[in-house]
């Protein structure tokens, strides 16, 4: 009995112990004019593709919605920021039965053809969408009311 409760102690305290936090290091000016970013993906898709195959639970039939071509991305990193080419998608895998998962968004970094960093739900610079510049409609004339001089 005392060692179950033992077990139960050291359990529930591992669980309760806190990640230290690391800090994350940014690029330079002079870092992202010089860094290697490896060669550009032509196949990101098929990369892409490959790579989550052992990541979802039903990845056949998957629809993969690409948001952009891989452009040149730096990601904060320790000890030391990482630099690829950066591509955004939305997957949506089956959920049986003809329908489909609500699509997800992911950041993708491939450098050489490999993908060095996968992140769910990307958040800041990472997928930010793109939205053209509100364009307002032209101003119509009123009606006149009468009491123009």
């Amino acid at each position: 009995m005392m060692k179950k409760a033992a077990a139960l102690l050291f359990l529930f305290l591992t669980g309760c112990a806190t990640v230290p936090e690391v800090e994350l290091v940014n690029a330079t000016p002079e870092e992202i004019k010089t860094a290697d970013y490896g060669k550009f993906p032509t196949d990101y898709k098929l990369v892409i593709g490959k790579f989550m195959l052992l990541r979802m639970y039903r990845p056949s039939g998957a629809k993969y919605d690409f948001k952009s071509n891989p452009v040149k991305k730096w990601v904060p990193g320790h000890p030391t920021p990482q630099f690829g080419y950066g591509v955004c998608v939305d997957i949506s895998a089956p959920a049986g039965g003809g329908k489909f998962e609500k699509p997800r968004p992911y950041f993708f970094l491939l450098k050489n053809s490999d993908v060095i960093l996968f992140l769910e739900k990307p958040v800041n610079f990472y997928c930010l969408p793109i939205k053209p510049p509100a364009i307002s409609p032209p101003k119509t004339p009123g009606k006149p009311s009468g009491n123009e001089s």
